[in-house]
């Protein structure tokens, strides 16, 4: 299954009999899976007879070209909040004097840097401070941020206070979208990292709405077998495992 701008695609294989057959209907905007259905229900009289079921998404891709994500709260280790706009000094056009980086996700205002401190090799020099995330947690909850993105110095060698953040803003907040550097992008790059991070914090609710409504409805219509989804690398998760992290299936659809 494959939803695009103009039409949504459904392509079936009957193992018994080897035949192909393909569905193609309107995508729906406003309600994607009803698009979603008109294909399917071309090609497969019953969804309970589906053994095996893989769906490409631009819903994360979408939500990101047109900056329609979720406003994000960025963590950065005290002394390291500028690493994000700082960026990288390489240009794509390096003779054009009227270059301007792209506008970041997160605004400056937007980066609480958090005390606490990790050496090269990931052993703990400060301890976490602990009070300065519950201040970032009633941050987020009084100015209506939708995601939090935690990226600290040599969090890729040792988690322990990406995963302690984490833990703190549950407490604060209850359920909510948390996108921790070292699961998203384990590297050393603090850049990159950072900016991974940034990226899924940005598209992963969007991302986790929709298949899991997309899920339900496939349920409720008799799909007995897990939703699988295409990755950016071609290869397929779970759902669940999609929902997990989002980023992953950013070029799903492409």
């Amino acid at each position: 299954m494959d939803i695009g701008g103009t039409f949504t695609d459904v392509v079936a294989y009957d193992e018994a009999s080897g035949a192909y057959a393909a569905g193609k209907a309107s995508t729906t905007p406003a309600d994607l899976t009803e698009g979603v259905f008109a294909a399917l229900a071309q090609v497969v009289d019953d969804p309970a007879a589906i053994a095996f079921t893989v769906h490409g998404t631009t819903q994360g891709l979408n939500a990101f070209l047109q900056r329609r994500g979720e406003k994000v709260l960025l963590l950065a280790t005290r002394g390291a909040g500028d690493v994000y706009h700082i960026a990288r000094g390489n240009r794509t056009r390096l003779y054009d004097v009227h270059y301007r980086k792209p506008t970041p996700l997160v605004p400056r205002g937007d980066i609480v840097e958090i005390g606490g401190r990790l050496n090269w090799a990931g052993e703990e020099l400060e301890p976490l401070d602990e009070g300065a995330i519950r201040d970032a947690a009633r941050r987020y909850r009084e100015e209506g941020f939708g995601a939090v993105a935690v990226a600290f110095l040599f969090g890729y060698l040792n988690p322990a206070h990406e995963l302690r953040a984490a833990e703190i803003l549950v407490e604060e907040l209850g359920p909510v979208a948390v996108s921790l550097s070292h699961r998203v992008a384990r590297e050393w790059r603090e850049y990159e990292r950072t900016s991974s991070t940034v990226v899924d914090a940005y598209t992963a609710p969007v991302v986790r709405r929709y298949l899991e409504r997309l899920e339900t409805e496939l349920r409720g219509r008799g799909l007995a077998v897990p939703l699988h989804v295409m990755q950016s690398s071609g290869g397929i998760v779970t759902a669940q495992s999609a929902r997990d992290l989002s980023l992953q299936t950013l070029l799903s659809g492409p």
